[in-house]
């Protein structure tokens, strides 16, 4: 659970907010690092999904 807790942006957020670390390789960088993927994720799905079903239809 560890493992999966890392790419997990709640973890990161955890740790920037508190300092406490979910597993012990987890770093400033690695926390910032997969909050910034998965809210460029979130970003290409909904512009993926504005894209195929537009409005304008």
């Amino acid at each position: 659970m560890a493992g999966l807790a890392e790419i997990l942006p709640g973890s990161g957020a955890m740790f920037l907010l508190t300092g406490e670390r979910i597993a012990e390789d987890t770093t400033r960088t690695s926390a910032v690092v997969t909050m910034l993927a998965w809210a460029a994720g979130a970003l290409a799905l909904g512009w993926i999904r504005l894209v195929r079903d537009d409005a304008n239809r």
